[in-house]
């Protein structure tokens, strides 16, 4: 009798943990850990690689939010992961990576063919957002998308307002631009 109290209890231990192993949750934890090995098992499980989690943001998004470059790497190299999405206030990987400065994920998205001119819906391209950041790795990012994203500095906001003009407020990207890390003669 008590084998079988003990078989029964742990068949019910199985199908608990099972009903409570959630690949989405997995995913999402594995992206910010910047664990590959589990992020392929998560979605070897099942999860959806393009669903939004409780942020707002897909495992892409949250990847590149959160610096993870070889997980970004991963996920357009190995998956379905659609660069396009949004996320909750429809900022796209490309606008997230300049917002946070980083630069080596921009390089990822662009060396994949993410459009480095898409306009968010307030008008902006994804490099005013690098230009607004007040860091060396905001200036880094937006020599990245002057270089390889091939961004004019002419480039336009809803207001008007150039690119060039926007950076030269900044002290940052304004050094940046005057010592010759960017030639302007070449953009």
């Amino acid at each position: 009798m008590n084998s079988s109290i003990f078989f029964l209890a742990l068949i019910l231990a199985i199908t608990l943990a099972l009903a409570i192993a959630d690949p989405d949750q997995d995913l999402v934890k594995a992206v910010h850990q910047g664990d590959i090995p589990a992020l392929k098992a998560a979605l070897q499980a099942g999860a959806n690689v393009n669903k939004r989690g409780s942020g707002g943001q897909t495992a892409l998004m949250a990847a590149t939010l959160s610096g993870q470059t070889e997980v970004v790497t991963y996920l357009l190299d190995n998956t379905s992961a659609n660069p396009r999405i949004p996320e909750k206030d429809g900022y796209t990987p490309m606008h997230g990576c300049c917002f946070q400065g980083r630069a080596d994920v921009c390089k990822v998205l662009i060396a994949h063919g993410i459009n480095p001119r898409e306009k968010h819906t307030d008008g902006y391209e994804p490099a005013f957002r690098a230009v607004w950041g007040k860091t060396p790795h905001h200036a880094e990012t937006l020599r990245v998308m002057l270089t390889m994203g091939k961004v004019p500095l002419d480039a336009r906001g809803p207001n008007g307002e150039s690119l060039q003009d926007v950076a030269m407020l900044n002290p940052l990207t304004k050094r940046m631009l005057q010592t010759h890390e960017i030639n302007t003669d070449e953009l």
